[in-house]
Order: structure tokens, then C-alpha cells, then sequence
């Protein structure tokens, strides 16, 4: 075990920290107020024959403590969309929670991003043509910061800088409905703020019933 406390830049530079001294093959980032589905998880994950990939990631159960609400938010598989947009906005929906990167190929995080580096990071493994392997379970629970915190402008200004780097693979309309469909969940987000709460909650409960009771029952 290893255990440190010591100032950082921000949470991706005490993420590459830990990247530093991680020994093993592979590598999670649990942050504080996260945890595992249960103490199983691990072991069904890893009882798989997974050595042949180089990214393991799965659903999530998104915590809203302020709703007094857990969600089940579903995954796609990155190996079964249809086109390479589809897989953009996938990466963009994985909680790097859920993941799991292998030793040897694991990059540090980009200190020039405050809140998206993790997906730029899982966009540079995608282009890099690592292999990922979808599992269809629930690896975590994701607890949702407060709405007050949500910096709608910042997050999807950084949501486009991270678009940047790969826009040579995408014609000039893919790129403007990248734009759009980044900015419309953050707009929902922001509008939700100003929604009594009891709304939301059955906002929220409706849009992720339809794909993910039967799995949110096992949690």
C-alpha cells in the first residue's frame, strides 16, 4: 500500500502522481467520493480474459446527494457504434471511475485542462487505436457535485478544445453537430438549476428507466 497527503496543482496532477508510483498492471482512478459497485467488482471484472486489451470500462450509478437520488447511467459499447462522432460522444459519456488502463500504456493526464482532461486522455488512447473492452455491468458510483458548482461555459469550452486535436477526422458538418450536441446535456444541466428540485428528480428517473432497471436493481 501507499498512502500520501501533499499540495497539487489540481485534481489531474495528483492524478498523474498517482500514476507515477502505481505499481501492477493496471491502473483506476477512484476519486473522493467514489467508491466500487462492492468489494466483488474487481474480481468479475478481472475473471474475464482481458489481457488482450488495453482499456476496460463499464456503467456507472450516477449519485445525486442533493436529490437524495441514485441513477444508472449505460454505457455504449465503443467497439459496436456506427460511426466515428457516435464514438466521440461515447468517450464523453464514460466516467473515468469505471476505467481501467493498463500499466504499460499509460499516459499522463493534460494539466492544460481543469475538468476534461480525462476524456482527452481516453480520446487519445481511442485514435491511438488501443483496444477497449466494454464490460456490461456497473463498476461504480459517481457522486454528482452540487448544481451550484456546474461551470457551464468552462465545460464546454474545454469540451472543444478537446475536439481540436482530432478535427482532421471529421468533415466540416460533424464538427458543427459535435459542437451542438456537446453544448445541449450542459444547457439541460444549467436550465435544471433553476427547476424545483422534485422535477428534476423525475427527470432523471425517467430518462434512465427505460435503458437500465433491470441492471440498477443489482445495486
Amino acid at each position: 500500500d501507499y498512502w500520501v497527503s501533499e499540495k497539487d496543482k489540481g485534481i489531474y496532477d495528483a492524478m498523474n502522481k498517482g500514476i507515477r508510483v502505481a505499481v501492477g498492471e493496471w491502473i483506476n482512478f477512484m476519486n473522493a467520493g467514489d467508491t466500487f459497485l462492492d468489494q466483488r467488482v474487481l474480481s468479475r471484472v478481472f475473471e474475464k480474459d482481458v489481457s488482450k486489451f488495453d482499456v476496460i470500462y463499464g456503467d456507472v450509478i450516477l449519485v445525486y446527494k442533493d436529490l437524495n437520488l441514485n441513477v444508472y447511467k449505460k454505457i455504449k459499447d465503443i467497439n459496436k457504434v456506427l460511426s466515428l462522432k457516435e464514438a466521440f460522444k461515447t468517450i464523453y459519456s464514460i466516467c473515468h471511475q469505471s476505467v481501467f488502463v493498463k500499466k504499460i500504456i499509460c499516459k499522463y493526464f493534460d494539466n492544460n485542462f481543469n475538468i476534461t482532461s480525462d476524456s482527452f486522455y481516453l480520446l487519445n488512447l481511442y485514435f491511438q487505436g488501443k483496444k477497449f473492452y466494454y464490460i456490461n455491468e456497473c463498476i461504480c458510483k459517481y457522486l454528482i457535485g452540487g448544481f451550484s458548482s456546474y461551470r457551464l461555459f468552462l465545460v464546454y469550452k474545454e469540451r472543444l478544445k478537446t475536439l481540436l486535436p482530432f478535427r482532421s477526422h471529421f468533415t466540416l458538418r460533424q464538427k458543427i453537430e459535435l459542437a451542438v450536441e456537446l453544448l445541449i446535456p450542459l444547457l439541460k444541466w444549467h436550465l435544471g438549476k433553476k427547476l424545483p428540485k422534485f422535477i428534476i428528480k423525475k427527470y432523471l428517473t425517467y430518462r434512465h428507466s427505460k435503458t437500465s432497471i433491470s441492471n440498477f436493481k443489482r445495486s
